[in-house]
């Protein structure tokens, strides 16, 4: 496949400007298949919803879109332009990475995004400042859905895009495998947005992956839940909803009050 690719589209793949489209399409694309699921107003959808009594709707979505596309206009844009303008053509291996080496290497940059996005996470809610004036942002919605992903305060944009692309970088790993990662760390990310609680869910099969029902907790109660792909350093850490005292758990009722500074802040 990997010689099929280089031979036929070698000069697509390695123009920096691919980098740049791969994600954003594929981003955009997953999010809108979950928006088409949240309008259908299908009953058998509904029943799947983690919160039945807060369906998305688009008033309700309208706000994380027009964010996303803002941040993609304001900030990722601009990046991209210049990425493309000063980049150079990628060289492009004439070996492909074996499948157990492009497997262990996207799984290595899982659990290295994981760890940090969970340490910059917990950072983040245990400082004032850091969560009123740039992750509160984030926390507007108690109910997610796949525009939530990136309903985010430029600053936590920022880092999550450097972890985004350094990851790759610290495993020196093929433009293949790191096309791969990319397109993996996006659809986790979005699936643990999406607010469905499917039977094929990879949360109901993987142990250790939060998935969905982990995040969407987090976005009920802001004190648990900090790892953003799997659980076990939330279990370690003891900020497992289940491990979290009750009276932490309604810490939920305070998101609405400090979103309004967190706007002001921005």
């Amino acid at each position: 496949m990997w010689q099929y690719l280089v031979q036929h589209h070698g000069p697509t793949l390695a123009a920096p400007s691919f980098s740049v489209v791969l994600p954003v399409s594929f981003y955009f694309g997953a999010c809108c298949m979950f928006m088409l699921l949240d309008l259908s107003s299908s009953t058998w959808l509904a029943a799947h919803r983690i919160q039945p009594a807060k369906p998305p709707s688009w008033s309700t979505m309208r706000p994380a879109l027009m964010l996303t596309l803002w941040n993609q206009v304001l900030y990722v844009l601009p990046a991209a332009a210049l990425s493309i303008l000063c980049g150079s053509p990628l060289a492009l291996p004439s070996e492909a990475p074996t499948l157990i080496v492009l497997t262990v290497q996207v799984l290595l940059c899982l659990v290295t995004f994981d760890f940090c996005y969970f340490a910059w996470h917990w950072l983040f809610h245990k400082w004032r400042w850091g969560f009123r004036c740039v992750h509160s942002v984030h926390h507007r919605y108690n109910a997610t859905f796949a525009w939530v992903t990136q309903y985010v305060h430029p600053i936590e944009l920022l880092v999550t895009g450097l972890f985004s692309a350094v990851t790759p970088m610290v495993y020196s790993c093929h433009p293949l495998t790191t096309w791969a990662w990319t397109l993996v760390n996006i659809w986790v990310s979005i699936d643990a947005h999406c607010g469905y609680n499917f039977p094929w869910s990879l949360h109901n099969w993987v142990p250790f992956y939060g998935g969905a029902l982990h995040h969407d907790m987090h976005h009920q109660r802001p004190r648990t839940n900090y790892e953003p792909f799997f659980t076990y350093l939330d279990i370690l850490a003891g900020t497992a909803a289940s491990a979290v005292d009750d009276a932490h758990q309604q810490e939920v009722d305070t998101t609405t009050t400090t979103t309004a500074a967190a706007v002001a802040c921005q």
